[in-house]
């Protein structure tokens, strides 16, 4: 196969179409698939098309006639083939620009994929309703299945570069959704109610709030108020079906009784249970 230099036509047409060539003869050994592809060729060459505008101008075009030819490349994972034989065939430089514009197109399904999973009910814990049913529930496997059903390329992408360890996918994961939405603290409530139990400084809670690993340390306080009264509600609750009776506290004490350390005398009153 020879190949010329680019036509020699006006200069604003050789600038415009730089990369055309023209095809003189094919080797008496060329297959018949080299054949037919240096027919299109000479055909684009003689269209004044390079081989990117066609390809452009392909899967940009409206006619009806082009759009069943391209929907037959798509359905017959086309693009699939393509990337894949790109891929190996690029060189160092075509390759990074290649790279640059395929991370494009995964990065935008990606985002679109957290702010899909940021609208899942399951992976929020507002402060005011925590429960001690929600503590006891807690599970990165409820992460994991939620990035498998609604983020298939971000459960991809989180599960190779951690070797398929799914405690720091889930952890990943939850951390990139709570970057997105501090609603979705499925995972940051939890360890933040941790942290708090074993004494963690403020500053550090604080810290880790800002690496989206924890709740802030404000809403722990918010979620902790949340907890006592649950937990109350729960105890009354237990109290009135088992017994059928229920407790009020009076409480007397001395001004200032507080200030030597000592303790609140408190008398608890049994009352029955009035008919509801």
């Amino acid at each position: 196969m020879v190949f010329s230099t680019p036509l020699s036509t006006s200069s604003s047409s050789k600038d415009a179409h730089q990369h055309q060539f023209t095809f003189h003869n094919v080797h008496s050994n060329s297959t018949p698939t080299t054949q037919n592809l240096l027919a299109v060729f000479r055909c684009l060459d003689e269209r004044g098309l390079t081989l990117r505008d066609f390809l452009v101008e392909t899967f940009k075009s409206d006619d009806e006639v082009v759009k069943r030819h391209v929907g037959m490349f798509y359905g017959k994972w086309g693009p699939t083939t393509i990337v894949k034989v790109w891929s190996q065939r690029l060189s160092t430089r075509d390759s990074t620009r290649f790279n640059h514009a395929a991370l494009d197109v995964i990065l935008k399904e990606s985002l679109t994929e957290i702010s899909a999973l940021t609208k899942l009910p399951a992976l929020r814990h507002p402060a005011d309703s925590i429960s001690r049913e929600k503590v006891d529930d807690f599970g990165l496997t409820a992460i994991i299945s939620a990035l498998d059903i609604h983020a298939p390329y971000l459960a991809r992408i989180l599960g190779t570069l951690t070797n398929g360890v799914e405690s720091l996918m889930a952890t990943l994961g939850a951390m990139l959704i709570f970057n997105q939405s501090q609603k979705s603290n499925y995972f940051q409530m939890m360890m933040g109610l941790y942290l708090y139990s074993l004494g963690c400084p403020k500053r550090v809670i604080s810290l880790l709030n800002d690496a989206r690993f924890s709740v802030s340390h404000q809403t722990i306080c918010v979620s902790l108020k949340a907890l006592t009264r649950n937990a109350l509600d729960s105890v009354r609750s237990a109290i009135k079906i088992s017994t059928g009776f229920w407790f009020t506290t009076t409480s007397t004490f001395r001004h200032g009784s507080f200030t030597n350390g000592s303790t609140m005398p408190t008398t608890f009153l049994m009352e029955p249970l009035q008919p509801s």
